[in-house]
């Protein structure tokens, strides 16, 4: 049996993982997109929390992740509130090519600080 990051023991661990994936996602609207407008179908701020929640639940590829996605996107999308479909791995790797590691690296740092200080 395989343990992911969705299996807990009740409630309160989903309402944890709501407010980690939101925090997450205001983290990364920091993050300056550089895609162009026809390459924006979804929010860098959404790809970025879904590829970090994928790598928190252990996978390690690009294509690893987008599996995960598609086994949990029902619960992904309410925890989200995204409507629709989730991204293709070269959707992925498109937006991760146009955007600045330490920007990301930066703004995922940021959000540890806040949480850390709020503890």
């Amino acid at each position: 049996m395989y343990l992911n990051i969705f299996d807990g023991t009740g409630q309160e661990n989903r309402e944890s993982l709501a407010r980690d994936a939101a925090s997450l996602y205001q983290a990364f609207e920091q993050v300056k997109d550089g895609r162009k407008a026809k390459g924006k179908r979804y929010p860098l701020a959404l790809i970025l929390t879904v590829l970090m929640l994928g790598k928190l639940a252990g996978e390690t590829t690009i294509h690893g992740i987008v599996d995960w996605v598609e086994e949990r996107k029902d619960e992904l999308k309410r925890q989200l509130k995204w409507p629709k479909d989730f991204p293709v791995d070269s959707t992925y790797s498109e937006a991760l090519s146009c955007c600045d590691g330490q920007e990301i690296a930066k703004a995922h740092g940021m959000r540890n600080e806040m949480i850390t200080a709020s503890e």
